[in-house]
């Protein structure tokens, strides 16, 4: 299967309908990439984004509706109900692709029972993105302070880690445990969203079928550059690790993104591949010229 995450949905939107089906069958794509289609929506884009929700639409694109919650709840066996901005997200999609203008899209949701809140799903935009930098920062503080502090400042300056490169490398070494830690975190956390069923995040955790190692994984490798590097987020670095959330061990997902590139080349190499790469493996020849 082929997961396509925004960028290359729009990129390829008007080659998915004329598709042979046998392709479109290995492809999906999934309510983060609809969602980042939708909000953030104006007038002055809205002739665009539309184009490229009805391609999705008309083709039969199968879009995976959950939201990131529900996917990792279900990587432990279980299930949560999905959240209301990815229910917002969904009710939006067909009313944007029947619409004319944002203002016929927002009136027509406005008289929907019950109420579609397009406006808010727009101002939704860039939210996540300034929810994750500020938890970014905060763990680059934290991060800075445990390199700063004995015996790792010690340890450090003994063994000469100077470039940015050998202490990635060493960080990533002691970090080890790292994926599990993730892993214990995301457990509590769905347990807390069943909190009504008493669930054990113990018992979660012998139940996790590996369905989102790629996206622990990409968290980690994330947070241990960030912390060395002292990097901020960038503008678009959550929703890219998120997409890794629909990235199981039998997915490839298709991205012109910088960020998952370089974590795939860091980490799978064949996990994650270029549009280029995709056209020319999986695409028939006489489509890939636009």
């Amino acid at each position: 299967m082929y997961y396509l995450e925004t960028n290359v949905l729009r990129a390829i939107s008007r080659k998915l309908r004329i598709l042979p089906i046998d392709i479109r069958r290995t492809l999906f794509t999934s309510a983060l990439a609809i969602f980042e289609l939708v909000s953030g929506i104006t007038e002055g884009d809205y002739s665009l984004r539309r184009a490229f929700l009805c391609d999705v639409s008309k083709s039969k694109l199968r879009i995976d509706w959950r939201s990131a919650s529900q996917v990792v709840a279900n990587s432990f066996g279980h299930s949560v109900a999905s959240d209301p901005i990815t229910i917002t997200t969904r009710r939006a999609f067909g009313v944007v692709v029947a619409s004319s203008s944002l203002a016929d899209a927002i009136s027509t949701c406005e008289r929907h029972r019950p109420p579609i809140d397009l406006v808010e799903l727009i101002a939704a935009n860039g939210r996540l993105s300034r929810v994750y930098s500020a938890a970014r920062a905060q763990q680059n503080t934290e991060h800075q302070n445990l390199l700063n502090s004995e015996p790792l400042k010690s340890v450090l300056a003994a063994a000469e880690i100077a470039s940015a490169s050998a202490r990635k490398a060493f960080m990533t070494d002691m970090a080890g445990d790292l994926d599990e830690k993730l892993l214990q975190d995301f457990a509590s956390d769905t347990a807390r969203k069943m909190s009504v069923s008493g669930i054990d995040p113990a018992d979660l955790l012998a139940s996790y079928d590996g369905s989102i190692d790629s996206h622990i994984q990409a968290s980690r490798w994330l947070q241990t550059e960030s912390m060395l590097l002292q990097n901020p987020a960038g503008e678009n670095d959550a929703p890219d690790v998120l997409h890794l959330l629909y990235v199981d061990k039998g997915t490839t997902m298709v991205s012109n993104d910088k960020l998952s590139t370089r974590i795939a080349a860091a980490l799978w190499p064949d996990r994650v591949i270029s549009l280029p790469q995709f056209l020319s493996n999986v695409i028939p020849s006489d489509l890939q010229e636009p």
